[in-house]
């Protein structure tokens, strides 16, 4: 209800808050104050306000965090599906398996500064392995 107060949502907005509640499992939580939910689901309940707001960008900062792999396999379908409705996504995460499955382009950061960056293909054509292996390459950890 926040979220929609502040974004100035249409009266639509019940419906769909309703159906990432469902989505995400959470319909019994629904009038739950979020101090009394769990980590994971104060994760899923931030996500769903985020993504209630319909914005045509979703900055997340490590979204899997605190996520069951139910609720992180959820999250990496609706994001794939907001991605394929033209949503652009900015993911800070240091799961890279998720950054290499959700991502067109990658940054690679190390202490704040740039050490690589392009698409998957572009990084693995200029260094070998696996988008782990190429971090711990470029920074030297």
């Amino acid at each position: 209800m926040f979220v929609a107060r502040l974004c100035r949502l249409d009266p639509s907005w019940e419906a769909r808050g309703d159906a990432l509640l469902a989505r995400f499992g959470m319909t019994g939580e629904r009038d739950t104050v979020g101090n009394a939910l769990s980590k994971g689901m104060r994760q899923k309940t931030l996500i769903a306000a985020t993504v209630l707001a319909g914005t045509p960008v979703l900055l997340l900062d490590e979204p899997m965090i605190g996520l069951d792999p139910r609720g992180q396999r959820e999250l990496r379908e609706m994001l794939a599906e907001l991605r394929a409705a033209g949503t652009a996504l900015m993911i800070s995460t240091h799961q890279l398996e998720s950054a290499e499955a959700l991502s067109d382009r990658i940054i690679m950061l190390n202490h704040g500064r740039v050490v690589a960056s392009g698409t998957v293909e572009e990084l693995r054509a200029d260094h070998a392995g696996s988008l782990e292996d190429i971090f711990l390459d470029l920074t030297g950890t």
